[in-house]
């Protein structure tokens, strides 16, 4: 990609899934392995050297790798209450 120039994904149909309940695609992110996951970025697939301490530093708070977010997408929906005064 020539100096300069942003990144713009393809279609929406080249682009493959979003997550749902989190910010970003299934097939993206940062792996602890000091990589970016993925195949739609020109840093996917490129060593990142040490990410987690500069994570940290811009955010100013400990990342613990081992921590992770289970998903709760799609959420629970309660049963409905009928309410006749309605």
């Amino acid at each position: 990609m020539p100096d300069g120039e942003a990144h713009r994904p393809g279609p929406a149909a080249a682009r493959g899934r979003r997550s749902l309940d989190v910010w970003g695609f299934r097939d993206s992110g940062f792996v602890v392995d000091d990589t970016f996951g993925g195949a739609r970025y020109a840093i996917s697939g490129k060593r990142i050297p040490r990410p987690l301490p500069w994570v940290e530093g811009i955010l100013g708070l400990r990342v613990d790798p081992f921590d992770k977010h289970v998903s709760a997408y799609p959420p629970a929906i309660p049963e409905r209450v009928p309410n006749p005064a309605l």
